[in-house]
């Protein structure tokens, strides 16, 4: 288990890393300023390729470890139940030597008071019997004994592979925000490189629109030069150094593209922390707009975007757990919505109330059942309540318990985990009487 989620760590950590090199190792020039060249755009592009490919790695390896850390707890909670099996066994054990030396007490005391007409062979077959018992109590104390310590020590390792395993799952997920941000950089590099490369297109086509006109000013179509502004040699020539001064600027009587801009979104929901991807289309050809997203909450986040020569765009956005209806906008550089739509980021599939077991509402902590080594972590002088949910979809993630005591009145609790058995551990300062409980928890994967 261990070496398989270092493993995937080790895969995931390393590969952003290796693209945010690429970036850095690319010349200055060659990103911005006007070096920017289609080879270099290209260079760009598959830039971004490899690091989307890499967040999708990171984002299967969280997923992995978060698999892991599911099965660590049940290995665990396992290795606790068998450690509190066998010290049941041992108390057993330890009764029945007890009581085995007990009665070889007896058997010898009956045998040494003994008098005429007593059963003598009788009292020595009793004695006999009691220390063959004995025997079989001592050997049986001294495998529980064992049994205990075999439990104890897995119980150790158990504990020490739950913790790194919850290590892991907080290693993967710096990953994820790594990844991410590697991600996010590199489409920002070609974002801005696609821009430069667009403004020195317009600054050499207007060089050449400047040497054209200066080319023609001042000659006429015959072949003589009209110094001084002097008159032309006749009416034509004037026209057909408009005409032609039209065709070299490439704009004049022409009317810009029609465009009918929209964007939508892969899905109408979405759940908490999921990837939002955005799509536009109908927009000019290599133009930068600005996508703003308004949350629920009345927060804006903003980021530039650049049509390809077909005027479409994809853009990809990050939830962070603000649940309800966004509104996404494009905006062009003058201000003005183009075009919109709106999704909604849902908290939870079908949520549902689970009460707790009627047996269980009045239970005393001083008169239940002490689970010996299984306390969740909590380590504080007072009690510690084990609450177990099962019988849930295995994509189920981790539930609400809402449990109210007599004196320590009401807490709330979120499992230590998710998946189809989950656990709860609540803590009270002293012995306490249990109220009542009740659990939220999905019914089914938001995925």
């Amino acid at each position: 288990m261990k070496n398989k989620v270092t493993k995937a760590l080790f895969k995931f950590f390393v590969f952003p890393l290796i693209a945010v090199l690429m970036l850095w190792l690319l010349p200055v020039s060659s990103v911005f300023g006007e070096g920017t060249s289609g080879s270099n755009i290209k260079e760009l592009e598959e830039a971004v390729e490899s690091a989307k490919k890499i967040l999708e790695e990171a984002k299967e390896a969280l997923d992995t470890a978060n698999q892991v850390l599911i099965e660590t707890q049940a290995k665990a909670d396992e290795a606790n139940k068998i450690l509190s099996e066998a010290e049941s066994s041992l108390q057993e054990a330890e009764a029945r030597l007890a009581d085995a030396n007990v009665k070889v007490s007896e058997a010898k005391a009956a045998l040494e008071n003994a008098s005429e007409g007593d059963d003598v062979e009788s009292l020595q077959a009793n004695l006999s019997s009691a220390e063959e018992e004995l025997q079989a109590a001592q050997k049986a104390y001294d495998d529980a004994e064992a049994a205990l310590e075999v439990a104890k020590a897995n119980v150790e390792q158990a504990q020490q592979e739950l913790e790194q395993a919850k290590l892991a799952v907080d290693e993967a997920t710096g990953n994820l925000e790594s990844a991410q941000k590697a991600y996010d950089d590199a489409v920002a590099a070609l974002e801005e490189a696609q821009k430069n490369l667009a403004e020195n297109d317009d600054n050499q086509n207007g060089d050449q629109n400047n040497s054209n006109s200066d080319d023609n000013d001042g000659n006429n179509d015959d072949g003589s030069n009209n110094e001084g502004g002097g008159e032309n040699n006749g009416g034509s020539n004037s026209n057909e150094n408009l005409t032609l001064l039209g065709v070299n600027s490439g704009t004049f009587g022409q009317e810009d593209p029609k465009i009918n801009p929209s964007i939508t979104t892969d899905k109408d929901d979405y759940h908490p922390e999921e990837t939002v991807v955005i799509s536009g289309s109908g927009f000019y050809p290599d133009t930068e707009y600005t996508i703003r997203v308004t949350r629920p909450d009345g927060a804006k986040d903003s980021s530039n975007v650049t049509s390809d020569g077909n005027g479409s765009f994809t853009y990809t956005y990050q939830l962070d757990g603000i649940t309800g209806e966004y509104l996404v906008e494009a905006i062009d550089s003058e201000g003005s919505a183009l075009a919109s739509c709106k999704f909604t980021d849902t908290a939870t599939c079908d949520d549902t109330r689970v009460d707790l077991h009627s047996d269980h509402q009045g239970a005393d902590s001083s008169t239940f059942n002490e689970e010996t080594g299984n306390n969740g972590g909590i380590t504080k002088p007072g009690v510690v309540w084990h609450f177990i949910l099962n019988g849930l979809s295995k994509d189920t993630p981790p539930a609400t318990l809402y449990i109210s005591f007599e004196g320590a009145k009401s807490s709330t609790v979120t499992a230590s985990n998710g998946g189809k058995t989950q656990h709860f551990w609540v803590w009270t300062p002293t012995d306490d009487k249990l109220v009542s409980g009740q659990v939220y928890a999905l019914v089914d994967s938001c995925a």
